[in-house]
């Protein structure tokens, strides 16, 4: 908790003097890597910067998941993927950028923690990423908010009485139509 308490800070104040991703994340991995150097402690992230005026996004994976991304176009997810480091480790470590350009109405970005994917069943079998991807898939009509609900619905129905092993985080986000 104080870890993750000590990340948060490191962003709200990088935030402050924001220019863009890749400076953001390299000033926090430089700070947490000065706090965990003696611990080994490290964490994970998947920063997203969207762009509605341009109808784009940015985003920078420290060795984090990768999102998830359904485009209507196509009816179908694909990883957000990237290369990177988790945050903590090398102060040094490049922080890469990785963009999308011209972004349809009704495109969904899902960003989660392996928590989700990872739980399992009482069977032991893993929700997975096909499930999960399915699921978006199905859902991909409906507003963020009941995309999120029908996540974790599914999620609670896969695993019934089973005890979650993970944390278990999830954002959905919607590219609606231009005003």
């Amino acid at each position: 908790g104080l870890h993750m308490t000590t990340i948060r800070a490191f962003l709200q104040f990088g935030a402050r003097y924001y220019t863009g991703p890749v400076d953001l994340m390299r000033s926090v991995n430089r700070q947490l890597t000065k706090d965990s150097y003696e611990t080994g402690r490290f964490t994970t992230a998947f920063f997203l910067e969207i762009d509605l005026g341009n109808r784009s996004m940015k985003w920078i994976r420290s060795g984090h998941e990768p999102a998830f991304f359904y485009s209507p176009a196509k009816k179908a997810c694909e990883k957000l993927i990237g290369k990177g480091m988790a945050l903590g480790v090398d102060a040094d470590a490049p922080i890469i950028e990785n963009e999308m350009k011209e972004i349809d109405s009704g495109s969904i970005v899902v960003i989660y923690s392996d928590g989700i994917k990872e739980s399992r069943d009482s069977t032991g079998q893993m929700y997975g990423e096909k499930r999960m991807t399915d699921m978006i898939e199905k859902l991909a009509d409906q507003p963020a908010a009941s995309i999120k609900a029908g996540l974790e619905a599914d999620l609670k129905s896969f695993t019934g009485d089973a005890p979650l092993e993970d944390d278990i985080s999830l954002v959905i986000v919607k590219f609606l139509s231009p005003a």
